[in-house]
């Protein structure tokens, strides 16, 4: 089955929203773009909704791209969008959700790009809801990219090949056809397992971030991160967490992709370990993230990659009986060093409504739906 795209939503409308609003809107200009922020956030489209222009530099399409709506009004934004992507972080996601369960449409599709298994953290209200709309979720955002001023966003690097799967797997086909539609850069994933257990951002962050504490306080973040961040021995660390990574991912059936080589399909990084690749990674040379370890209390590298990552992935292996004793330390060692329990606030399979179930009946709920 297969739906012609009209038009596109973008909820979100940060760094990534604006940067994917933009290529969207300048590769198919047939097609509406819409763009929607919340209004505690309306200051990120002040300028755009009066000219109803983004300009996008850097990698991709470049130029001035055209959009059909700019708004903080959720039914305005989606009403006739078949396709709706969420481009917020983590905690944007329930506000976003909450505001569009109410009038979402039967085969209307909403792509949770970077989805920390939104899927299942919203399967019991689109029951209860009655919706037949189609949850997604992509492993990770497309971009590397900056908003440079009001109007203005600039595209540092662009991943190809991102795995892409909706809940429930029987619903991939429709998705993709609606997604490459929009963007070239994503592939069908197995299921959300596949894209959730692919995101390398648990891998990455969190160890480098602690690893590089000292650092960090030193310079308030004013380092390349993935290159004077992760020297031999810090990457090597790298590997390893990613290692454990694997095997709870092969515990549950999934084949899957080590972490440095995800950098060489993305980026077309050349390396057979994560120092190589980090470092042959052109997008990765100018990441400095000065505005997000400014205050490791609030560094989504630690408490998002943490809480919906290294947390969800520490209670499938203990589902599954694996040995992470790395991914595990880590967490205690983030726990100390921002005064926060994890281990209570994460994401468990319990918090997923997985408690109680079988690797197997996990599959087939991811495969198949309820």
């Amino acid at each position: 089955m297969s739906k012609k795209l009209t038009t596109v939503a973008i909820l979100g409308a940060g760094n990534a929203g604006q940067a994917m609003a933009a290529d969207i809107a300048l590769r198919d200009t047939s097609l509406k773009v819409n763009l929607f922020e919340l209004k505690s956030f309306a200051k990120n489209i002040e300028l755009i909704s009066k000219t109803k222009e983004l300009k996008l530099t850097g990698e991709g399409p470049v130029g001035t791209a055209k959009l059909n709506v700019v708004t903080t009004d959720i039914i305005e934004a989606i009403k006739d969008a078949e396709l709706i992507i969420v481009d917020s972080a983590v905690p944007g996601h329930d506000p976003v959700f909450k505001l569009c369960l109410p009038h979402l449409k039967e085969d209307q599709v909403m792509i949770f790009s970077t989805g920390y298994w939104a899927g299942l953290r919203y399967r019991k209200q689109m029951k209860e809801e009655g919706s037949k709309a189609i949850i997604a979720e992509s492993t990770i955002l497309p971009y590397i990219c900056v908003i440079k001023e009001p109007g203005h966003v600039h595209i540092d690097g662009i991943k190809n090949g991102v795995p892409l799967a909706a809940f429930p797997a029987i619903k991939n086909d429709f998705v993709y056809s609606l997604m490459k539609q929009a963007l070239p850069y994503y592939e069908k994933a197995s299921n959300i397992l596949h894209t959730n257990f692919e995101n390398f951002n648990f891998v990455f962050h969190p160890p480098i971030t602690i690893l590089n504490t000292g650092l960090i306080e030193r310079t308030g973040g004013n380092f390349t991160f993935y290159v004077e961040g992760a020297p031999p021995t810090v990457a090597k660390i790298v590997d390893k967490v990613d290692i454990e990574r694997m095997r709870v991912g092969e515990s549950l059936g999934l084949k899957l992709h080590y972490s440095w080589e995800l950098l060489n399909i993305f980026y077309g990084a050349k390396g057979t370990n994560h120092y190589t690749s980090f470092r042959t990674n052109p997008a990765y040379q100018p990441s400095v993230y000065t505005h997000v370890l400014k205050d490791l209390k609030t560094a989504n590298f630690l408490t998002e990659d943490i809480n919906v990552g290294l947390i969800t992935v520490a209670s499938f292996a203990d589902l599954t009986g694996t040995k992470i004793p790395l991914i595990k330390a880590i967490i205690q060692f983030a726990c100390e060093l921002v005064d926060e329990n994890f281990w209570e606030d994460g994401l468990t399979l319990e918090k997923l409504g997985l408690g109680g179930r079988s690797v197997q009946e996990i599959i087939e709920l991811v495969n198949k739906g309820e």
